[in-house]
């Protein structure tokens, strides 16, 4: 197997694995504000607090609902111009586009979380930290949220970066191969992909286990 085909596949893995966290912590914090905001406007008699949610709602169902790569291109267009002549434009511009997109499908599964485990908010808010179950159904959905980032990345990053040098994470290397007619080392880059999902999904399915056995959470 090649030597620098290796390195560069591992170079792409970090990309990509730097790209989730980042995105995946900052849509989770913004996610889970949101949510909390759309769960205490969901059913207030307030006529702003109703087109507040009427109007976050809609929006959430319209981008959530479009394929990610429609999203992506959206973004992409718009920042074009800052990331063109920026080293690090592209890495800000993809992290931008993840962000955004994981904290409104974040936002959605927190306002039903809020809705599945309590039906009074401020009860809800002051015994979050103590609630076990909450704490682990949390765990699993910042999981599958960080898994849901890899995927994007990787699939955005063959798409929009296949032409591009400085293109990020392992979709773009798994393009290039592809381009190459290197089958070998596409199934390489798949099998990477596979197997770093599944050990991210083990540790999160792991730690919400343990929170849910530890009686002192």
């Amino acid at each position: 197997m090649d030597v620098v085909f290796l390195i560069k596949l591992m170079s792409k893995l970090k990309e990509t694995l730097e790209l989730s966290f980042i995105s995946c912590f900052m849509g989770a914090l913004l996610g889970f504000l949101l949510g909390i905001s759309l769960y205490k406007t969901r059913k207030n008699d307030k006529i702003i607090k109703k087109i507040f949610y009427s109007t976050i709602n809609k929006i959430i169902n319209i981008f959530t609902h479009l394929p990610f790569i429609f999203f992506s291109l959206f973004t992409v267009l718009i920042f074009e111009l800052f990331s063109k002549n920026n080293e690090k434009g592209g890495f800000i511009c993809a992290c931008f586009i993840l962000t955004s997109y994981l904290t409104l499908v974040f936002a959605k599964k927190i306002e039903k979380m809020f809705i599945k485990n309590t039906k009074n908010y401020i009860f809800c808010l002051k015994k979050i930290i103590k609630n076990k179950n909450f704490i682990s159904e949390l765990t699993i959905q910042i999981t599958s949220l960080f898994i849901t980032g890899i995927c994007y990345s990787t699939i955005a990053g063959g798409s929009f970066g296949g032409n591009n040098e400085g293109g990020l994470g392992l979709g773009v290397i798994a393009y290039e191969q592809y381009k190459n007619d290197q089958g070998f080392n596409v199934l390489i880059c798949f099998i990477v992909i596979v197997l770093t999902i599944q050990i991210i999904y083990l540790i999160g399915n792991y730690l919400s286990q343990k929170i849910k056995i530890n009686k002192n959470i």
